[in-house]
């Protein structure tokens, strides 16, 4: 073969691939059809103009149609769309075959089986079925209405991409967004950025996370909080499902109530909002600021909710431990009423008072402005007052009623089946003996923790034990336990590191 006819089938070769390649528009029809010459070879089309190239269709009142460039620019009513895939509509397009990319202006509407985009300019590349906008976009997805600056569509991954005040209403709520990612096919958003989610019953922060609109579950992070009517919840990251109102939180978590200054810690909670009720069961550590004092509450598990009268408790379950400055106490359980400061220990509940110990079977405790008012304690009740290691007065009782003045103990009301045991002192502060008294009722003053004296309101049956005479079972009512190594120490109320 010689070599200009080489040339030549070469030649044929490159012009067919370059006409495959470059895609050709056809035009399909028009009612008028004129050439400019000051135009060069545009073609002017009017009435009813319908392009075709490959599966894409553009349809318009009128068209510049440069055909040997492959592209157009169609005016008036502009459709192109896609079957099954998607419709776009304006008032002027310019179309290049080229590279098969779409601007199209002036009311702008893309639709697909998910949504529809309105906006006044886009940019849609047809191959990768992506859409650009740099002006106001609204999106409506159903229930959903979706807002932004700025933002892409990728339509074969049905992904929204907003930059710039993204702003997402539904019937429920409002959420706003600096970024979001929203996928119309799972109605999942994805927030990158300060995102607010603001309904009746809440408000939810965090900088990162994903909102599902249609099952309204949801996961939030990075400084996440969810503000109540009666609690904030702070917390490393959240589970939320708004349907359910069932809310998770981990690492890193703070409930607080700035009305009732309560603050709640711990490393997991479980928060219900319908219940009111949030329960906190990894290093869980409660706080009551009051005027006279801090109180300090854990647990193994702490439970805060709020009843039907607006009435707020916080119950401590499991290995139960409370202090403040002027007393410590554990129980099995402890329910702390907040708007009081009303707190009830149950299950073997003992309480330290300077050099007090007082136990029974359930414990009451009336606190006032100035700290501790009165306590009950009910069945099988116990006060023990040390005076050295070896000698401790005692008060027993079926029940007792306790006062304190500034929190310190001051009198004491055995209302049944009462027992008294205390050391007499000489003027010189040493001991002559003991007196041991069986009583219904009495009253016993207390000044500096020391017995002052004892007023029995029934008949008493006493007995006086000489000091020489007195044995370690004399010395004892049945029942006496010191147990001052339970005592809570300062230490496991520190703050944990969740």
């Amino acid at each position: 073969m010689d070599n200009k006819k080489f040339l030549s089938i070469f030649c044929f070769l490159i012009h067919f691939t370059f006409v495959l390649g470059q895609k050709k528009i056809e035009l399909l029809n028009a009612d008028s059809l004129l050439f400019d010459q000051q135009f060069g070879e545009m073609q002017r089309l009017k009435g009813h103009v319908f392009f075709q190239q490959k599966d894409v269709f553009m349809k318009s009142d009128s068209a510049w149609f440069y055909e040997k460039e492959n592209r157009l620019k169609a005016f008036g009513r502009v459709h192109i769309y896609q079957k099954d895939s998607f419709d776009l509509f304006g008032n002027y397009l310019e179309y290049d075959g080229n590279d098969e990319n779409a601007i199209v202006k002036g009311n702008v509407e893309l639709s697909d089986e998910d949504m529809t985009l309105r906006t006044e300019s886009i940019i849609y590349d047809i191959p990768n079925k992506t859409a650009f906008y740099l002006q106001d976009g609204h999106i409506n997805d159903n229930e959903n209405d979706l807002i932004s600056k700025t933002g892409k569509y990728f339509s074969r991954t049905k992904r929204f991409s907003f930059k710039n005040n993204v702003v997402l209403t539904n019937p429920k709520y409002k959420m706003t967004s600096d970024t979001l990612d929203y996928f119309t096919s799972n109605k999942t958003a994805y927030f990158y950025g300060p995102t607010y989610i603001k309904s009746k019953e809440n408000t939810i922060y965090c900088n990162a996370g994903w909102y599902n609109t249609k099952t309204e579950e949801s996961q939030f992070s990075k400084g996440a909080w969810i503000q109540g009517k009666e609690n904030k919840l702070v917390a490393d990251s959240l589970v939320y499902n708004r349907q359910t109102g069932i809310g998770k939180a981990f690492r890193d978590i703070i409930l607080s109530d700035s009305q009732n200054n309560v603050k709640i810690f711990g490393a997991y909670a479980v928060y219900n909002q319908l219940q009111k009720k949030t329960t906190i069961t990894i290093n869980p550590l409660a706080i009551k600021i009051q005027k006279s004092d801090t109180l300090f509450l854990i647990a193994d598990t702490l439970i805060d909710q709020t009843d039907t009268s607006a009435k707020r408790a916080v119950r401590a379950f499991s290995n139960a431990r409370f202090m403040n400055l002027d007393i410590q106490g554990k129980a099995d359980s402890i329910i702390y009423q907040v708007d009081d400061s009303t707190m009830t220990l149950y299950k073997k509940p003992i309480l330290w008072t300077d050099s007090n110990q007082l136990s029974a079977d359930t414990i009451f405790i009336f606190q006032n402005s100035q700290g501790i008012d009165y306590m009950i304690l009910n069945a099988n009740s116990f006060i023990t007052s040390k005076e050295n290691d070896l000698v401790f007065n005692q008060i027993k009782g079926e029940k007792i009623k306790a006062l304190f003045i500034k929190s310190e103990l001051a009198k004491v009301f055995v209302i049944n089946k009462g027992e008294s045991l205390y050391y007499v002192k000489e003027e010189d502060s040493t001991y002559s003996g003991v007196n041991k008294i069986n009583c219904e009722k009495m009253t016993i003053s207390i000044d500096s923790s020391k017995v002052k004296n004892i007023l029995f309101l029934s008949k008493p049956k006493g007995t006086f034990y000489p000091i020489e005479e007195l044995s370690l079972e004399k010395s004892r009512l049945q029942g006496f336990s010191w147990l001052y190594m339970l005592k809570p120490k300062r230490k496991a109320f520190i703050l944990p590191n969740n």
